[in-house]
Parts: C-alpha cells; structure tokens; sequence
C-alpha cells in the first residue's frame, strides 16, 4: 500500500508530517485529507475571529505533492 504524508498549515503555522498513512489509493488520500480539514474546520474556525485559512498539502514517499486542499473562513458584514 502507498504511504502519504498529510502537512497541515493553519495560516501561521505549518505541521510537516514525517509518518505518513498508508492508504490504499489517491482517492483514499482525498477522502482522509477532506475529513481531516472539516474536523480542523470545525475545532478553529468558531473560535479565532472573522479569517482563517487552513491546508492540507499531500505529498508521496518521493516528496511531492499530489495535491492540496483549501478551507477558508471569511466573515464579511454589510
């Protein structure tokens, strides 16, 4: 089975993972990645103000990243 390494990056800060996860697939990589930035969404977001921006970059055993997924959060009032 592949192994990905999942870096999360809460706007300040960037934690590199050097562990990584074995998965079956990309698409198993995705779905891991997208439930691991809801659950980060839903711990930070309520409780830092109007703007956070948060990543997920996922790299292969070789470094390079396959992908990267984006949750911004944007209070704007009227």
């Amino acid at each position: 089975m592949p192994r990905y390494y999942f870096d999360i990056h809460d706007g300040e800060r960037l934690a590199v993972d050097h562990v990584g996860t074995e998965l079956d697939d990309l698409s198993s990589a995705r779905d891991e990645a997208t439930r691991t930035l809801s659950e980060i969404g839903a711990e930070e977001i309520p409780r830092d103000g109007p703007h956070r921006e948060f990543a997920i970059a996922v790299r292969d055993d070789s470094g390079n990243v396959l992908f990267e997924l984006r949750l911004t959060f944007h209070t704007r009032s009227f």
